[in-house]
């Protein structure tokens, strides 16, 4: 989870599509294969976390408007129920 473009306080789900010494090439998910906003963040940087952060730290994921008509609420929901599960997991093994 990384921080959204504009908006520091929300997070998004990114996979990484590149790795080049301690920086990742990102793209966030909903882009599909879609590399036209892909971005470079250095792994040590205080706004890249592993999944399920957001959600141990009551932080919102919140797509990036440039692909927020993209994304249907379903999926959003998916998201967050998956984001639950992996922390919830976490928490009682």
């Amino acid at each position: 989870q990384v921080a959204t473009h504009g908006d520091p306080q929300s997070y998004w789900v990114a996979s990484v599509i590149s790795l080049n010494g301690y920086k990742a090439l990102l793209r966030y998910e909903g882009f599909g294969n879609d590399d036209s906003k892909d971005f470079w963040v250095n792994l040590a940087a205080e706004d890249v976390h592993p999944v399920g952060w957001c959600a141990s730290k009551g932080k919102p994921l919140i797509p990036p408007r440039t692909i927020q008509v993209c994304i249907s609420f379903y999926f959003l929901k998916i998201v967050e129920t998956w984001v639950y599960l992996t922390v919830s997991n976490s928490i009682h093994q």
